[in-house]
C-alpha cells in the first residue's frame, strides 16, 4: 500500500493504493451486530477485481463493487450480498464517495446505499448481521476478494447516519475528513445591531426545550465580535437536559455544563463594563444571579445572535424554540442605519413600502446613494432586514 498524492477532493490529503491481490487493512472489531455506517472515497482501477471496500473477515457483512455485477456498488449481510445495489457501474479512474448505512431498529432492519451523497437504493426487513465476525477489513473480504485501486478517508460509525449527514461528508464533492459535532445550525444576527462594548449591556431570550435525545442539540443566545464569543444554551444530550455555557476569550476556550430541570425559562447575558465582567445565567441579570462569570475586555463592538443547532436530531416547535428576544440595555452604534427609511427604530415593512413608492426615483430609498432607487438599494435593505 502506498500513500499517494491522488488529486482526490481538495479537503482530503492523499490516498492508499491497493494492488487488488494482497493489500488490505485490518481495523479490528469495529462493527458488531447493531447499527453502523461505512463510508469511503474510492477510485477503482482497471482489472477483474471483487473490490471489497469495507467488509468482514467472515460471512457477516460486505460492502463492495464486484466484477460479477459489472462493478456496481452493493452491500449486504449473511450471504445476501446484494441487498442494496446501484444500477450504474463505478467508472475506472474516477473518484466516488460511497456509503452504506444499517439500522436494525427501523423498518425491521433498514439498509441504505449512497453514492456521491445521494441515495441510490434501500432495503427493509434486513436481518441483523451475524455475530461471528471479529474483524473488519478495508480492501478485503474473508481471506481474499481484494480491492484494486485507490481509497481514502474510510470511516466506520456505530450508528446509521442520516441522509443529511451523508451529504455533509460528501460536502458537494469536496469531501470532509471529520463529522462536525454540530451539523444543523440556525442563527439570527439581531437586526444588524452593533453594541458599544465600552458600555453596559443586558439581553435575554425565552426558551422552550422539551426534547430528550441521545444526540446533542440545543437553543440559545450568544454575544460575539472578531476576537471573543460567549454563549448560553438549553439543550439535551444522552437523554439528559442541560444548560451549557461556552466562551472563546483571548484565544482561550472554556465550557461548563449543568443539569436543567425545567422545559421553559429565560436565558440571560449581562455585561458590566467597569469591571469587564460578563454574566451568563438562567435566573436573571448581574453577579447575584450568575451561573458563570467571565472577564472579557472587548476590543471592538459586539453583536448578539440567537439560534440553535442539532447533531442530526429532528426538532419541532413542540420540542425546541426561542421567543421574546430582548435587548434591555445597550448603547447602539451606527443606529438607525440608512435602511431604516421611516426612522421608527427597526427595519420592517414600512421601509419596504418607501422603496416601492419611490422605485426608480431619486429619494427617499436611495440607500447606496447612487442617484436612483433600484435593486441595488433593495439588496442593501435585505441585508439589514
Amino acid at each position: 500500500m502506498l500513500h499517494t498524492d491522488s488529486n482526490n477532493p481538495p479537503y482530503l490529503n492523499g490516498a492508499l493504493t491497493f494492488n487488488g491481490t494482497s493489500d488490505y487493512i485490518d481495523v479490528g472489531e469495529v462493527i458488531g451486530t447493531g447499527a453502523y455506517t461505512k463510508a469511503a472515497w474510492v477510485k477503482r482501477a482497471a482489472g477483474q477485481f471483487v473490490n471489497n471496500i469495507i467488509s468482514a473477515d467472515t460471512f457477516s457483512h460486505a460492502f463492495f463493487a464486484p466484477k460479477d455485477i459489472s462493478f456496481r456498488l452493493a452491500a449486504g449481510h449473511n450471504g445476501s450480498w446484494l441487498l442494496v445495489q446501484d444500477s450504474v457501474p463505478l467508472a475506472v479512474d474516477t473518484w466516488y464517495f460511497v456509503a452504506v448505512t444499517f439500522d436494525p431498529n427501523v423498518e425491521s432492519g433498514k439498509m441504505v446505499l449512497y453514492k456521491n451523497g445521494i441515495e441510490v437504493d434501500e432495503a427493509n426487513s434486513v436481518p441483523t448481521q451475524l455475530g461471528t465476525s471479529t474483524t473488519t477489513y478495508i480492501g478485503r473480504f474473508e481471506s481474499g476478494y481484494y480491492f484494486g485501486g485507490e481509497m481514502d478517508d474510510a470511516m466506520v460509525f456505530k450508528r446509521a447516519l442520516t441522509t443529511e449527514e451523508i451529504e455533509v461528508l460528501y460536502n458537494e464533492g469536496n469531501g470532509r475528513e471529520t463529522m462536525p459535532g454540530s451539523l444543523f445550525t440556525s442563527d439570527y444576527i439581531a437586526n444588524g445591531w452593533s453594541f458599544d462594548a465600552n458600555e453596559d449591556f443586558t439581553m435575554e431570550v425565552d426558551y422552550h426545550y422539551s426534547s430528550l435525545s441521545s444526540r446533542d442539540s440545543w437553543v440559545g443566545i450568544a454575544v460575539e465580535n472578531d476576537d471573543s464569543y460567549v454563549a448560553i444554551s438549553a439543550g439535551s444530550h444522552n437523554n439528559e437536559p442541560y444548560f451549557y455555557y461556552e466562551s472563546i476569550v483571548d484565544a482561550n476556550t472554556g465550557f461548563e455544563q449543568t443539569a436543567r430541570d425545567a422545559n421553559d425559562g429565560t436565558l440571560y447575558i449581562s455585561y458590566d463594563a467597569d469591571s469587564n465582567s460578563l454574566y451568563l445565567s438562567h435566573v436573571g441579570y448581574g453577579i447575584v444571579n450568575a451561573d458563570v462569570e467571565l472577564k472579557v475586555q472587548w476590543t471592538s463592538a459586539v453583536k448578539v445572535a440567537v439560534g440553535g443547532a442539532s447533531a442530526g436530531v429532528a426538532l419541532g416547535l413542540d420540542n425546541a424554540c426561542l421567543d421574546n428576544f430582548k435587548v434591555t440595555t445597550a448603547t447602539l452604534l451606527d443606529w438607525p442605519p440608512a435602511t431604516d427609511l421611516d426612522s421608527n427604530g427597526f427595519i420592517g415593512w414600512g421601509d419596504v413600502k418607501i422603496i416601492s413608492d419611490y422605485w426608480l426615483d431619486v429619494n427617499p430609498g436611495d440607500i447606496n446613494e447612487d442617484g436612483i432607487v433600484n435593486f441595488k438599494d433593495f439588496a442593501e435593505f435585505g441585508l439589514a432586514w
